[in-house]
C-alpha cells in the first residue's frame, strides 16, 4: 500500500476522532501527554530513542510529550510502527469504535479523487475484508 494512502487514511482516522465521541474526558492533547510517556516507558527507551526511531528531532518528540504540538497523520504512523502496534491500539480505540470508524472511511473515499478512492477503498479491503462483505472489487468503487 502506497505510503500516502495510510496517511490520508489516518489523517481522516484522527479528524473523525477528534470531531466524534472517541476521546471522551480528556483532550487530543491530554491523550499525548498520557500516552506518549506510557509506551515509552513500557518499553524502556528514552525520548531521544522514540524521537530518533521515528524520524524527528528531539525537540520536536517533546512537544508532542507535553502536549504543545499534536504528531500529524504520519507521525502516529510511524509511532504506532515504532511500537509495534496498530493504529488504533495506538490511539486506544475499541473493535466497535475501530468497525464505525472503518465503515465511515469507506463512505468518505466515495468522495475523493477516482485513484485516491481506488488506493484507499483497495487498503480497506485488503486490511477489512468484513466490511465489503461479498462484493466484488469493482462494486465496491461504483458509487
Amino acid at each position: 500500500m502506497p505510503a500516502h494512502v495510510q496517511i490520508i487514511i489516518t489523517d481522516i482516522l484522527l479528524s473523525m476522532i477528534v470531531e466524534g465521541d472517541y476521546m471522551t474526558g480528556e483532550t487530543l492533547e491530554q491523550f499525548y501527554m498520557r500516552k506518549l510517556p506510557e509506551l515509552r516507558r513500557k518499553r524502556e527507551v528514552t525520548r531521544k530513542d522514540v524521537a530518533h526511531g521515528v524520524g524527528v528531532t528531539l525537540g520536536k518528540y517533546d512537544k508532542w510529550e507535553t502536549g504543545k504540538v499534536l504528531p500529524k497523520a504520519g507521525d502516529v504512523d510511524r509511532l504506532a510502527e515504532y511500537y509495534g502496534i496498530s493504529i488504533d491500539e495506538m490511539l486506544e480505540i475499541t473493535p466497535e469504535e475501530s468497525a464505525a470508524i472503518n465503515r465511515q472511511i469507506i463512505a468518505d473515499a466515495e468522495h475523493l479523487p477516482l485513484e485516491l478512492k481506488e488506493n484507499v477503498l483497495g487498503m480497506m479491503r485488503e486490511s477489512h475484508p468484513e466490511l465489503f462483505g461479498k462484493m466484488t472489487s469493482r462494486e465496491a468503487l461504483v458509487p
